[in-house]
C-alpha cells in the first residue's frame, strides 16, 4: 500500500490478545524473511558451492565440508524455514478470520 500518500486506517478495536499475536506474528515472519538466507548462505558454502545472484556472484569460499559440519548448518536454515511457513499460515488463517468471521474490515488496510 502507498502509504505516503494516504495512510493506513486505525486498527479495528480488538482484545489485547489479537494485538499482541498480531505483533509477534509480524516480527518472527520479519525475523524469518531475515535469518533464512543468512543461514541459506553458509549452508551453501560448507558445500563447497557458490551464490549465483544473476547479476552477479559469491564464489564458495571454503572447499566442500564433511557431512558433520553441513548436516546441522542445513538443519538449522531448513527448520527457519518450516518455521516461517507455519507463521504464514497461522497469518493467512487470522486474516481469513478477521474477514470472514469477525467481519471488522481488517484487511481494507492492505488496499492501496
Amino acid at each position: 500500500a502507498n502509504r505516503f500518500k494516504s495512510p493506513a486506517p486505525p486498527l479495528p478495536p480488538a482484545p489485547a490478545w489479537v494485538e499482541k499475536a498480531a505483533k509477534a506474528s509480524h516480527g518472527l515472519l520479519m525475523l524469518g524473511t531475515l535469518l533464512i538466507p543468512i543461514s541459506g548462505a553458509p549452508a551453501l558454502f560448507t558445500r563447497g558451492m557458490g551464490l549465483n545472484l544473476g547479476i552477479f556472484q559469491i564464489g564458495p569460499f571454503m572447499a566442500r565440508q564433511e557431512k558433520s559440519i553441513v548436516g546441522p548448518i542445513t538443519e538449522v536454515h531448513e527448520w527457519l524455514f518450516w518455521a516461517t511457513m507455519a507463521v504464514a499460515g497461522a497469518h493467512v488463517v487470522a486474516a481469513l478470520w478477521h474477514q470472514l468471521s469477525l467481519r471488522d474490515r481488517l484487511m481494507e488496510r492492505m488496499k492501496f
